[in-house]
């Protein structure tokens, strides 16, 4: 994972499995103003997990309050008390070739369609529009005139600054600009045009969207070199190492558990029953026969 801080209080910090977090001597990455152990990024099978560890300390993913333990994703924005960090993809995305925008999928060409692309869209997870969807029906037009379809009132945008667009199987982020402008964030690396798998998180400003697709088998991000449908030879930043999520899902009663621990926990729970059906059956004998032996 890469944390990289907007404000420039820390050095871009890269570590495969734990970070820790806070003022004190033995913190990975110490920060003034932050309890002694505020927090820790661990990454673990199911994602990296943000972890408070201090009943003192103050912790938002996305501007959303976490009291307890958070499952993050690259792109989003951690504020640790004052201080704000990016968690962000390892491999800096390359420009790819994208398909013609002619070629994109419209209302009318769905009902032809086997892969249901009314079913992709983008789901606000902070900013104007957090928890709405923008179905990818037709391109969708993000910017700040009266005629995009995501109108965001950010003055860093163009009128027309995006266009989101559904090829086949996949999702095509095409840059409307004429010359250099603020791009788009990608998981947190800066982007002019880009292809989106499931679980990709693209933002402007602090306006975030993932990209979802409701009871399909989307393409992921992935290890190997296979290449997505539409592309012929893919980038790095489709092949780059990355786990998607579909949310991010705050845990606040929720431990990150071991596999054998919920095996142990399973078996004592059959033992219980067990125990229990069997002092039933115990008892039931009991008021049956007790009867008999009194006469």
């Amino acid at each position: 994972m890469r944390l990289t801080f907007p404000n420039g209080e820390h050095a871009d910090v890269v570590e495969p499995g734990r970070i820790t977090l806070g003022s004190g001597s033995d913190s990975r990455v110490r920060l003034p103003g932050l309890v002694d152990r505020h927090a820790v990024l661990a990454n673990d099978r199911r994602g990296i997990w943000l972890v408070i560890e201090s009943s003192e300390a103050t912790a938002h993913v996305n501007a959303r309050p976490v009291s307890r333990l958070a499952l993050v994703r690259a792109g989003d924005l951690i504020s640790l008390g004052q201080t704000q960090m990016l968690l962000r993809s390892d491999a800096d995305p390359v420009e790819p070739k994208l398909p013609p925008a002619s070629a994109a999928s419209t209302r009318e060409s769905a009902a032809n369609s086997t892969t249901c692309p009314e079913r992709f869209l983008l789901r606000g997870v902070s900013g104007a529009h957090y928890g709405r969807s923008f179905p990818l029906i037709d391109p969708v037009i993000v910017g700040r005139g009266d005629s995009a379809a995501l109108r965001l009132d950010e003055p860093t945008l163009l009128d027309r600054h995006v266009r989101v667009e559904l090829h086949n199987d996949c999702v095509v982020l095409r840059d409307l600009s004429a010359g250099p402008g603020e791009g788009t964030r990608l998981n947190g690396v800066k982007v002019r045009n880009a292809i989106l798998v499931g679980g990709d998180q693209v933002a402007w400003e602090n306006n975030r969207y993932v990209v979802e697709a409701p009871g399909l088998i989307a393409p992921v991000r992935r290890h190997d070199s296979t290449p997505l449908p539409g592309t012929a030879n893919p980038p790095k930043a489709i092949t780059q190492t990355m786990r998607p999520v579909t949310s991010v899902q705050m845990a606040a009663d929720i431990e990150p558990a071991s596999t054998s621990s919920v095996v142990r926990k399973a078996s004592t729970v059959w033992w219980l029953v067990f125990a229990a059906a069997l002092l039933g059956a115990g008892i039931a004998a009991l008021l049956v026969f007790a009867p008999k032996l009194g006469s």
